[in-house]
């Protein structure tokens, strides 16, 4: 994962946008540092995929698909399927007027064109995530001109439900990262769950916990034990492979080391 500490500046960084916001070079830096931060673990979060991924299909990336038609040439050299990874295909969308839309992950298999927005975190309703939206109805609009079979999925890996997103074309389209992994081979560890209050009101959740063979950490950021007597009980730990509380946002750095 990226942290804020390992951010490198660039050597010239006495102006932009949230210089002008804060007037202040010290909280310029820091709001750089933070947006950049997140924005390259999102990053990760395509490349930890594809090191995770268990199947047998050949995975494809840069210059093998920057077009549509050399994406559409390497589906029909490998009719057995295959990934594409970290796309940026340039598709006409006018008479000699073109789109780059770069697209996470697509997965040919079985005759079908699976083209997926990764999303590590809640962040739906964004003023980009329509953009990314319609970028997938586009690509999939294109793929069926040629004859394939497409199939959209918006893939969330810390979100446990669409009652929360706006946009309804979310979901239709919305999968958890859980449920993804294991339609298509891709390895995982673990969960950890910081279900907050749901933690000790909903025997839903802890059901659900009780229900897999997954393991799962129980998290928390502050001290539960220490807060409302309500807070001492929780319907996720009895089915918890451990709990982790009370050490800030580094109880999530902990919980992934315990994979480890």
């Amino acid at each position: 994962m990226a942290k804020i500490k390992n951010y490198k500046p660039k050597k010239d960084n006495s102006s932009g946008g949230y210089l002008r916001l804060y007037s202040d070079q010290d909280m310029s830096n820091y709001h750089t540092a933070v947006h950049s931060t997140v924005i390259r673990n999102g990053n990760e979060l395509v490349t930890k995929m594809i090191n995770h991924y268990q199947g047998n299909l050949p995975v494809f990336k840069g210059k093998d698909v920057n077009l549509f038609q050399k994406t559409v040439t390497v589906f029909k050299n490998n009719p057995n399927g295959c990934i594409i990874v970290g796309a940026k295909i340039k598709i006409e969308v006018d008479k000699e007027e073109y789109r780059t839309i770069e697209i996470d992950l697509i997965i040919f298999y079985q005759k079908t064109l699976v083209i997926l927005e990764l999303k590590d975190g809640n962040n739906f309703d964004t003023k980009k995530s329509p953009a990314e939206i319609d970028s997938l109805f586009l690509c999939k609009e294109k793929f069926n001109n040629v004859g394939y079979t497409v199939v959209n999925k918006f893939v969330s890996f810390n979100s446990d439900g669409t009652h929360s997103i706006k946009d309804n074309r979310i979901h239709d389209i919305f999968q958890n990262g859980v449920d993804f992994c294991n339609e298509y081979n891709f390895d995982f560890d673990g969960i950890i769950i910081n279900a907050a209050a749901y933690t000790h009101t909903s025997v839903g959740i802890g059901d659900a916990v009780k229900a897999i063979d997954t393991p799962v950490i129980e998290v928390h950021i502050s001290n539960v034990h220490a807060r409302e007597e309500f807070r001492h009980q929780s319907y996720i730990a009895a089915n918890a492979k451990g709990i982790i509380v009370g050490f800030g946002l580094k109880s999530y750095d902990l919980a992934v080391k315990s994979f480890y």
